[in-house]
C-alpha cells in the first residue's frame, strides 16, 4: 500500500526510528542517546531511504534525488 505524500511528511514530522537509531525531526541522528554525524549527502540519503521505507529505491531513483543534474 503506497503512502500518501501526506503520511510521509507526518513521519518526516515525528521522526523515524530505527533499530536502536532514531532520527529527529531536526536532522539529528541518535544512536541511543548518542548523536551520529553523518556527511551532508550520506544524510540524505539516509532520509530518502527511510521515506520510502518498504518500497524499492532504485539507484536511478538515488542519483536523480542526491545529485539531480550533476554527473557522477
Amino acid at each position: 500500500m503506497d503512502r500518501s505524500s501526506s503520511e510521509i511528511q507526518d513521519a518526516q514530522d515525528a521522526g523515524y526510528s530505527f533499530g536502536n537509531f532514531r532520527l529527529e525531526p531536526d536532522g539529528t541522528l541518535l544512536r541511543g542517546k548518542t548523536i551520529i554525524h553523518l556527511p551532508p549527502k550520506e544524510m540524505q540519503a539516509l532520509e530518502l531511504l527511510l521515506a520510502h521505507a518498504g518500497k524499492v529505491v532504485t539507484p536511478l531513483q538515488l542519483k536523480q534525488e542526491l545529485w539531480g543534474d550533476v554527473h557522477v
